[in-house]
């Protein structure tokens, strides 16, 4: 059968990016695309979004609309709306779909987590790390790897002072970049400037500031106040790096992550130091859109080799980073999901 509606039931709003990338993107797109039309749901106090919640909850209760899925994404509390999604499996238990890009079981009781899993058809996943922990609980779970937004952001050329690049949530990844990154920035031979995109609060930035302080050819930019729902601005911020910095500790929730911002940097044309963990692994070549790195030394060796590559072996690398486009647009994601939903449909 042909997938005609998703109902979809978010686990936040807007502002958090798996919404943004796995949901609402995709679900626009399809819509505008394939005529596929979609109810999003996401928990709220506000008036507005609860009746919205209570009309779309009781439509696809009592009178589900034919060719249709349901999809619970990274739906982990047990909470009024988690347990009501829960009852709303046990009446449409057909052609359902629970969808996760993290490795919430780390950090959150597993309890809803585990039911979801279990309960629904089939899960898809953001990662091979979640693929083998859902399969523990479903025969049916499918990669599908979280797409980056759009943009024609590409990088020309190399900047006059070297720029090295990391965007993220700055205090959820501190710790690696205090391993990998933090220890062997004062000790290079030449200018440089440090762009971290995400820091949110001001004591992270005096953290930074304080340990740049000393170094006269180190330039630190960070802004506070970024705007993460202007995706054309971000994308401007990014192709100004030189190289992008994917640092993370060998941990099972990084290793459960989808690689978002190394995607980022490589849909640039920004050339990559990475650890090796999870789906970094999958993305980067070595040697060919950047370089793996299994420690602060290595991510030393490989920013002084970056910054001496001529023109020419920079702008083949910057080419090779891009190439890679295709595996992690959002066209290739909905398609996924397409054959996925289609499989439930027949």
């Amino acid at each position: 059968m042909q997938l005609k509606h998703i109902y979809w039931f978010g686990y936040y709003n807007n502002s958090v990016p798996s919404i943004r990338y796995r949901a609402l993107i995709p679900l626009h797109q399809l819509n505008s695309e394939r005529n596929i039309t979609f109810d999003f749901v996401y928990p709220s106090y506000r008036f507005k979004q609860i009746v919205h919640f209570i009309k779309i909850y009781f439509s696809v209760y009592f009178k589900r609309k034919p060719d249709s899925i349901i999809v619970f994404q990274k739906i982990y509390t047990n909470g009024i709306y988690a347990r009501l999604l829960k009852f709303l499996l046990i009446k449409q238990p057909n052609c359902t779909l629970y969808d996760i890009d993290d490795a919430e079981y780390v950090r959150r009781p597993v309890e809803t987590i585990h039911y979801l899993m279990q309960h629904c058809n089939c899960c898809t996943v953001g990662s091979k790390t979640l693929k083998s922990y859902a399969a523990k609980f479903n025969e049916r779970v499918y990669l599908l790897t979280s797409p980056i937004a759009i943009h024609q952001q590409i990088k020309l050329k190399r900047n006059a002072v070297f720029t090295i690049g990391w965007i993220g949530y700055f205090g959820a990844h501190y710790e690696s970049l205090r391993t990998y990154i933090l220890p062997i920035i004062t000790t290079l031979a030449f200018p440089v400037r440090i762009v971290i995109l995400g820091i949110t609060q001001y004591e992270h930035y005096n953290l930074l500031k304080s340990e740049f302080a000393s170094n006269q050819h180190i330039t630190l930019i960070a802004p506070l106040n970024i705007n993460w729902f202007d995706e054309t601005a971000i994308y401007k911020e990014i192709v100004q790096f030189d190289i992008g910095i994917a640092p993370l500790l060998d941990t099972e929730f990084n290793r459960a992550k989808s690689a978002y911002k190394m995607k980022q940097y490589l849909s640039c044309g920004i050339p990559v130091l990475a650890s090796p963990v999870g789906e970094n692994a999958t993305f980067l070549q070595d040697g060919v859109n950047g370089f793996f790195c299994n420690s602060a030394n290595d991510f030393y060796d490989k920013i002084v080799h970056m910054h001496n590559l001529s023109d020419f072996e920079y702008a083949k690398m910057s080419s090779a980073a891009r190439a890679g486009l295709s595996e992690f647009s959002t066209d290739k994601y909905i398609d996924a999901l397409i054959h996925v939903s289609e499989n439930l449909l027949c």
